[in-house]
């Protein structure tokens, strides 16, 4: 019979079990009620995907666990709060897992990445998206103040030293 430390990792292995999960003491350990709603909403959508899930949830996350999750068919199916709960236990992981994820989903497509930090970066992804709209507003303000570009080069001649020899040869 397995060993639970605390009332809450009972009910949650009792939960699981329930829905067909056979889950070990370790694993329930790392799985709060609110991860736990969100893999009971998950399993109406695929008991596979609620399993992957489960996987990444219940400590620390290999390759292996992420890739099993984003290949999952109906991983953009996942509820918001699923999508949630995946960000925040991959802000807890190694730049490794993270490159592996960033590979194969779009961070910043939606805003439930918002709260994503990117492998070797230490800001989310929305400062990140913020940051690169007020460097290209601010590039646009810049060029726009800057005003039209000559288009006759960079004025400096506009033809080295054949320049003035040509027109002293032009009969004066």
């Amino acid at each position: 019979m397995p060993v639970f430390e605390t009332e809450q990792q009972v009910e949650v292995s009792t939960v699981l079990t329930s829905m067909g999960f056979n889950v070990e003491p370790e694993q329930v350990k790392e799985i709060d009620q609110a991860e736990l709603k969100v893999i009971q909403s998950v399993d109406f959508v695929d008991p596979k995907l609620a399993e992957d899930l489960i996987d990444v949830l219940d400590g620390e996350i290999t390759i292996e666990e992420i890739d099993n999750l984003i290949q999952s068919d109906n991983f953009d199916e996942l509820p918001d709060e699923a999508i949630n709960v995946v960000v925040d236990a991959l802000n807890e992981t190694s730049d490794d897992v993270k490159e592996e994820f960033e590979d194969n989903v779009n961070i910043f497509s939606s805003d439930n990445y918002d709260d994503y930090v990117p492998a070797g970066s230490v800001v989310d992804t929305a400062t990140r998206r913020t940051v690169v709209a007020v460097t290209a507003a601010t590039a646009a303000a810049t060029g726009a103040a800057a005003g039209p570009k000559p288009s006759g080069g960079s004025g400096g001649g506009g033809g080295g030293s054949d320049g003035p020899r040509r027109r002293s040869k032009g009969g004066r």
